[in-house]
């Protein structure tokens, strides 16, 4: 598989709205949409210049547009043809000052595979054994159950737990990475 095939496999990271008269089940793999996020894919591929090499490039879903990381940023033991879906986010560090990062949150190719209809709690395992260098601008984004994690939310907004960036809301991971829905 290459980057063509990846990049053809991919689609926007659409969640829509759940219009169900029942609720998602308290039990569902969620987790939380920031306020003014960008969408990116951060994809795990062959080096087109060194067949022996890889690359990780990252895949703009607003611009369409492709930029490589630089190395000493690339998250470590993520397989070749891998494209893991990420937000990237400025989060409020004190003193007025911001800080980038990209918040990794779901697979949607593992080693050559697309990850559509493979359940959520075995894409976010999969997600954690991702081993992030220190001094990274990448994080692995929290995924849990939806009924502790609307309590969590709740103490979020009252100011009891703050969190360094604006929730704009919780959202449910499906079996597509690219549809995941909220409430």
């Amino acid at each position: 598989m290459g980057p063509v095939t990846l990049l053809a496999g991919l689609r926007s990271f659409k969640p829509q709205k759940h219009n169900s008269e029942t609720a998602l089940p308290g039990d569902s793999f969620s987790t939380w949409l920031v306020e003014n996020e960008i969408h990116y894919s951060l994809f795990c591929i062959k080096d087109p210049c060194n067949e022996n090499a890889t690359v990780m490039v990252v895949y703009d879903q607003e611009s369409d547009s492709l930029f490589y990381l630089r190395r000493e940023l690339w998250p470590l033991n993520i397989p070749t043809d891998s494209v893991i879906l990420a937000h990237y986010i400025l989060d409020n560090i004190g003193g007025g000052k911001k800080r980038g990062n990209f918040l990794l949150f779901d697979i949607a190719f593992w080693d050559g595979k697309q990850m559509l209809g493979t359940p959520a709690p075995d894409r976010y395992s999969l997600l954690r054994q991702i081993h992030i260098p220190q001094k990274s601008i990448l994080s692995i984004h929290f995924v849990g159950e939806k009924r502790p994690l609307q309590s969590f939310m709740e103490d979020v907004a009252s100011g009891k737990k703050p969190l360094p960036h604006k929730v704009k809301k919780l959202i449910v991971l499906t079996e597509d990475p690219f549809m995941p829905w909220y409430e």
